[in-house]
């Protein structure tokens, strides 16, 4: 899913930030700091806090694995 939402997003700037993982982390952790938090004044500190504690954890995780799309068995000879 994540790689054909990749493909979707192209050489843009929206398909650079889905490349890094830390740009990522920012916008997946902003809709779940508001959906945690009910105060306005938390929601910045949560939405940091959670993005970093992700990229924390990916620090500690294995090395990232590379995908590859598949090539297409209609165009191959």
């Amino acid at each position: 899913m994540i790689l054909r939402l990749r493909e979707l997003a192209g050489k843009g700037i929206l398909g650079e930030l889905m490349d890094c993982f830390h740009c990522l982390s920012l916008w997946i952790a902003a809709p779940a700091a508001v959906w945690l938090t009910a105060d306005n004044r938390e929601r910045p500190l949560v939405w940091l806090a959670l993005s970093g504690a992700a990229c924390l954890l990916q620090r500690l995780g294995p090395a990232p694995l590379a995908l590859h799309a598949l090539p297409d068995p209609e165009n191959t000879p």
